[in-house]
């Protein structure tokens, strides 16, 4: 790893149920990834608190993962998602309802209940439940 690389998951999960990313102090900028400057501009990079709130802006669901250890969550509904305060990351659904997932749907962060090292997101409850993508 470089000399000064973030050694964490990043976005990383705040004890408070938010999520801590990073962003210039200089331009604004939010990197999709942990990075050891700005992208952008080359600025210094500080770590904030967001909620954990997004969008699905694109996704697919996996019936036959590439490692045994997943078969138990399969389907595994896997999701780019725009986070209202940052960057764009992939993570994957939890809950009974992750099969209603469709582009646009609102989803937060999880907070308990998940089995990856990556932070995972929930449907936001108000989503109906009308079967998009079973």
């Amino acid at each position: 790893m470089a000399a000064g690389a973030p050694d964490h998951v990043y976005p990383q999960l705040a004890p408070d149920g938010q999520l801590i990313i990073q962003r210039c102090a200089v331009c604004g900028r939010t990197p999709s990834f942990a990075r050891v400057r700005c992208p952008g501009c080359f600025g210094p990079l500080k770590e904030h608190l967001i909620d954990g709130y997004g969008e699905i802006i694109s996704f697919t669901v996996v019936y036959r993962p590439q490692s045994p250890e997943f078969a138990l969550h399969v389907p595994i509904v896997v999701v780019q998602v725009q986070l209202m305060d940052g960057p764009e990351i992939i993570s994957s659904l939890l809950g009974d309802s992750r099969l209603q997932a469709h582009i646009g749907a609102t989803v937060r962060i999880a907070t308990r209940e998940t089995w990856s090292s990556l932070p995972q997101f929930w449907l936001d409850p108000d989503v109906e439940d009308d079967g998009r993508c079973e």
